[in-house]
């Protein structure tokens, strides 16, 4: 039924005084939120100028736009970080709302995926927040502000960084180790220990202690001296002549009967400390377990290089001394003393979007190998999992001879070479610690170039065998580095030869080769089968 022209208006008059009422209602609702008292959240807009205090120790670097991508065949150079004073306080973390925005600002090797798991929240939730990050496919832009979404505030662990990641890991070269021993000219300088030799797999019954801490170092690709600082925190061996009772079996201070020696016990401090380094990088790492069994969130601001340290004076030591130790007066202190400000030469290791240069099988095109090693440690059992095998026609799973030539997966020249081991500098510096590095393994000593050989792509690089370490058939280990970082075979750069990418499935060895177009995979299976086969 049609209404009146008077209920009309009627009606028309009652909605004009209903919006004006709910008008009034949400300016007073707006003024009282604004009026009330309330922690303020940093904005994109202050993210930088709170670095140093709700950043714990980041290292500035340059703006976003001064990183270009790294070309797909050339490593870029080192970048030194600007200058920053190592803060002698242990930054306090202010709590948030769930929901907040977050500032962050992203670290180098910062990938979406791994931030999405240390703040606890999802990659497409910080792409929301932060869309032009859409653009990067590997690694982000290091000194870039941005925003989290806050996902919930846990208790988290100490916010002070101990040391930048190019402290922790071997990205250049410290000088000559012995000399700086004999410096110091502490116990250390004259302690000998009998240790087989990589260089050629002999026994010797007395090598000097810096032979034996350079040898964990570049195995493990550990800066030597955070090694020669964990001794000094752990034994004082580096500046007392005399060593406390027990030392020379035990200088870190082992739980008793584990490991004895320096060697031994560098390399489980190796081992702890790129297990924490390559799992916080990845994201696969996000709390601690202390050795009460207390479980600990590692601060999601953290960098790599404090969190390695974290994860080994959590393996290490009891909660109270645990603490001390990753404060400002426990090993840090020790570092700054012996080798001075490590954030004020920080180095930038990886630059945003990097990527792996093109790259080849490691053996001669036209002939059936067997991919026999998915991605798996490098050395020991500790992360990454970097190295990928192969072994020559016919000889998966036995130690037999093999003249099948192993092959530079790139032009570079020989920059080291020792007991079964070829590392295969591809950016020409003749420095293993800069650039693309490719690590060979489990070749037959005398078929490895000298060092100073120049290889082009495809060129022999030694036969594959059973020389080195522990090995269940003949077959050649392959692994990368970039700037001294082990690169997992399966990560946001993957290990793409020749367009076979290597893919996980989360157990070492495992795993498999999948290339795109046309589409195929093969499956690593140490054995001789159709599954595994493959050629180029």
């Amino acid at each position: 039924m049609p209404l009146s022209p008077r209920t009309t208006r009627q009606r028309q008059r009652q909605r004009r005084l209903l919006g004006w009422m709910t008008a009034v209602f949400f300016l007073a609702a707006v003024a009282i939120v604004l009026a009330a008292p309330r922690a303020a959240l940093p904005t994109i807009e202050s993210a930088k100028a709170l670095t140093i205090t709700l950043i714990a120790r980041f290292v500035p670097l340059p703006a976003a736009g001064a990183l270009p991508a790294a070309p797909a065949a050339a490593a870029p150079e080192l970048l030194p970080a600007a200058p920053a004073a190592q803060p002698s306080a242990v930054p306090v973390r202010a709590r948030w709302e769930f929901g907040a925005l977050l500032p962050y600002v992203v670290q180098s090797g910062d990938t979406l995926p791994a931030l999405a798991a240390r703040f606890n929240q999802t990659t497409d939730a910080i792409l929301k927040a932060n869309p032009a990050l859409a653009v990067f496919q590997s690694t982000l832009p290091p000194g870039r502000a941005i925003n989290i979404p806050a996902s919930y505030a846990p208790l988290l662990g100490s916010a002070f960084q101990i040391l930048p990641d190019s402290a922790v890991v071997y990205a250049e070269d410290p000088g000559d180790l012995a000399a700086q021993l004999q410096n110091f000219d502490g116990w250390l300088a004259h302690r000998h220990e009998p240790a087989y030799s990589a260089r050629d797999g002999s026994w010797d019954e007395a090598r000097p202690s810096w032979d034996l801490i350079n040898e964990v170092a570049l195995q493990y690709s550990v800066n030597p001296r955070v090694l020669l600082a964990l001794l000094e925190y752990r034994s004082g061996l580096l500046r007392s002549a005399d060593a406390p009772e027990g030392a020379a079996r035990n200088p870190l201070r082992l739980p008793p009967d584990t490991r004895t020696g320096i060697a031994n016990q560098l390399e489980w401090a190796a081992a702890q400390l790129n297990e924490g380094y390559y799992a916080w990088r990845a994201g696969t790492q996000v709390e601690l377990r202390l050795l009460d069994g207390t479980v600990q969130r590692i601060d999601p601001w953290q960098n790599a290089g404090t969190v390695a340290l974290l994860q080994l004076f959590s393996q290490l030591e009891q909660p109270a001394e645990f603490a001390q130790s990753i404060g400002p007066q426990g090993f840090a202190a020790t570092y700054q003393q012996l080798f001075g400000d490590a954030f004020g030469s920080a180095l930038l290791l990886q630059p945003a979007n990097l990527r792996q240069p093109a790259f080849t099988l490691p053996f001669q095109a036209g002939v059936i190998w067997s991919f026999t090693g998915g991605p798996h440690p490098v050395w020991g059992s500790s992360l990454p999992w970097a190295a990928i095998d192969f072994a020559p026609p016919a000889l998966a799973g036995t130690c037999g001879e093999s003249n099948e030539p192993v092959t530079a997966i790139a032009p570079g020249v020989i920059v080291r070479n020792g007991y079964a081991t070829a590392l295969l500098d591809t950016d020409g510096d003749n420095n293993e610690h800069t650039g693309w590095v490719i690590f060979y393994f489990h070749l037959r000593s005398d078929s490895i170039p000298a060092v100073g050989t120049r290889l082009l792509a495809g060129d022999a690089l030694g036969v594959a065998s059973c020389e080195g370490g522990r090995s269940t058939g003949t077959h050649v280990h392959v692994a990368r580095k970039f700037n001294g970082e082990w690169m997992a075979a399966d990560s946001a750069v993957p290990f793409n030869l020749g367009g076979w990418q290597a893919v996980s499935d989360g157990t070492a060895y495992k795993g498999r080769l999948s290339f795109a177009l046309p589409a195929r995979e093969v499956r690593a299976c140490p054995c001789v089968s159709d599954q595994n086969r493959i050629s180029w």
